[in-house]
């Protein structure tokens, strides 16, 4: 990706992990967005891309979305990410 940024966010463990991610593009949502309209939009694209679909899964991008939902989905790891973006 041209114009992916680097964010390091802590999941589920105490070591950072770093992902160089378009979070806001992958998820298709506006810099701007609250967290509802971020989680919608979520679960709109892991239905379509879940392994399980059968003509749309692809756990490969159902593993990026989620990575990236992650980021999002929490203020802090937010502010993180949009301080990387900087």
């Amino acid at each position: 990706m041209q114009d992916s940024k680097i964010a390091k966010v802590e999941l589920m463990s105490n070591e950072p992990f770093s992902y160089e991610l378009d979070c806001y593009k992958l998820l298709e949502v506006d810099p701007a967005a609250d967290v509802h309209a971020i989680r919608a939009s979520y679960r709109r694209l892991a239905e379509i891309y879940h392994p399980d679909a059968p003509d749309t899964g692809d756990a490969a991008m159902f593993q990026t979305i989620t990575k990236a939902w992650l980021i999002l989905c929490s203020d802090e790891s937010r502010a993180g990410y949009d301080e990387s973006l900087r």
